[in-house]
């Protein structure tokens, strides 16, 4: 497994507050918002990935075959059809972020820095998944999670397994596959050098999906 770490210099501010439910119809208030910079400047900004990358070796409508294990997802099989590889990947902030979490007492608090912890993680995931378009020169797709779409929770152990026991210090639970420490990621990517449909959310069935990315 391929380590590295990233330092979110930036933490997206407007990210924290479309997912705590704020917009331009509906703005914070001005002590909400001083709080939200308070807490954005005390967080870790730390994230630690690691990835392992296996060739696809056969492809079926419902799912796809690599060396390492197989995907089961129609929407991410249609995605990789262009795709030569697939990448495991995994992204975790850390027992530091944990700590940040636990010694938020203030149940206002506590959610803020749950959002940021949120927002963290992801950030560290999109920065991962420019990092391996720039490696390999080769297109790469937005990540795609145990959890998203059609590709059910209980595939956990398919994306973690080929990364190791306990990949970056990360456990997971074998009944709810929650995993720890608390803000980590678990996603697969397709690779190739031919054109592909980089978003998976474009090929989802699931009508008024809040998660949605339109790109």
């Amino acid at each position: 497994m391929k380590e590295q770490e990233i330092i979110i210099e930036d933490i997206d501010r407007k990210r924290i507050l479309s997912g705590l439910g704020y917009d331009r119809a509906n703005p914070p208030s001005k002590g909400f918002e001083r709080k939200l910079d308070q807490l954005i400047d005390a967080a870790p900004r730390t994230v630690y990935t690691g990835h392992v990358e296996t060739k696809i070796i056969d492809r079926q409508i419902e799912s796809v075959i690599t060396r390492a294990g197989t995907i089961k997802s129609i929407n991410f099989a249609a995605l990789a059809i262009p795709a030569d590889k697939v990448i495991f990947g995994l992204a975790t902030a850390g027992t530091q972020m944990d700590d940040f979490l636990y010694d938020c007492k203030d149940m206002v608090d506590s959610i803020i820095a749950d959002a940021i912890g949120s927002v963290v993680v992801e950030q560290g995931v999109d920065m991962f998944c420019r990092m391996m378009r720039e490696e390999y020169g080769q297109y790469v797709s937005l990540p795609f999670s145990p959890g998203y779409c059609d590709y059910p929770l209980t595939e956990q152990e398919t994306v973690l397994k080929p990364l190791g026991k306990t990949p970056l210090g990360v456990s997971w639970h074998p009944v709810s596959f929650m995993m720890t420490p608390a803000k980590t990621i678990s996603f697969v990517l397709a690779a190739g050098d031919h054109p592909l449909q980089t978003n998976p959310c474009i090929l989802c069935q699931l009508k008024n999906c809040r998660m949605k990315r339109s790109a």
